[in-house]
């Protein structure tokens, strides 16, 4: 018999448990074997040693929540979310030295246990093709929540484990008025799961290595104080896409309708009229001089 499902932060007793939830969530997925593409190399101990890295890690610089089950104390999945950081913000003493000494432990781990089936050739095209996408795409100035890793244990999907653990974050977003943004290389059943908890896909990323390719979707929350409006989802797709708006002087801040409180349900009838006089009324009514600056799975 299964128990309620709890959500807490990631402490040092719930690693072991995170990482068999990491390996068993992404045991199929297609990026995983693109960038592991000769399986019979990969080393499930140097995963785990890598892991163990990125999860302590986490614990001490992100928002890295644990799913377990409240009777047995099973972890049923994790996510970590990179909190915000303001666009061409440097970073900080303490993220530049964290920086340096996850990459020392990386280099550690190689030099003992060597990639471990890494394909580092496209490490390297993956993370470059993902650094292009947020440049392109991060317009905020404030930055973003990254999911930067989600899963759930296969036998516990249908539990509401992920939808528990996307709303720690989630909600807390929206309290500060902050968009968030995850990556997903698995199309189905993960896009529809995500656009039911306000995720919209806005891009498809392609990483090409000699004719060898996997693709992303690139998704993110569309006004989540707008009940995913489809005309409001139209306006940021043509945003993110460097198209011309259908309507005039329109700016990312507008779109995140950052000041304004979270909506009544009251407004859900009406929303589609009332998009124009609430775009005008946002902040200010000077025009538009110009884009606004552009701002990792691996």
């Amino acid at each position: 018999m299964s128990g309620p499902v709890s959500v807490s932060l990631l402490t040092e007793d719930d690693i072991p448990g995170a990482i068999d939830s990491i390996q068993e969530a992404f045991a199929d997925d297609p990026y995983h074997h693109w960038i592991f593409d000769d399986q019979s190399k990969f080393s499930p101990e140097r995963n785990r040693i890598s892991l163990d890295l990125r999860c302590r890690w986490g614990m001490r610089n992100a928002l890295f929540h644990v799913a377990k089950d409240a009777d047995t104390q099973q972890v049923l999945g994790v996510a970590m979310w990179l909190r915000p950081q303001a666009h061409n913000e440097p970073p900080s003493w303490q993220e530049w030295s964290e920086g340096w000494l996850l990459w020392l432990q990386q280099i550690g781990m190689n030099l003992r246990y060597g990639h471990g089936g890494l394909n580092v050739r496209r490490y390297y095209i993956w993370k470059s093709a993902q650094q292009a996408l947020h440049d392109e795409l991060w317009k905020d100035p404030r930055g973003y929540y990254f999911c930067n890793i989600v899963t759930v244990r296969p036998e516990a999907q249908g539990r509401g484990v992920g939808k528990s653990l996307m709303k720690k974050v989630l909600d807390q977003a929206d309290k500060e008025g902050v968009m968030c943004y995850l990556e997903s290389s698995r199309a189905e059943p993960n896009i529809a799961i995500y656009e039911r908890m306000g995720f919209y896909a806005v891009r498809e990323m392609e990483c090409d290595d000699k004719g060898v390719k996997v693709k992303v979707r690139v998704t993110a929350p569309i006004l989540r104080y707008t009940y995913n409006s489809p005309s409001l989802r139209s306006l940021y797709v043509q945003y993110v896409n460097n198209q011309q708006p259908s309507r005039p002087r329109m700016r990312l801040d507008d779109l995140m309708l950052t000041s304004l409180p979270t909506f009544p349900q009251y407004l859900r009838v009406s929303w589609d009229i009332l998009t124009t006089q609430l775009f005008c009324m946002m902040r200010d009514s000077k025009p538009v001089q110009g884009d606004n600056g552009s701002a990792g799975t691996s």
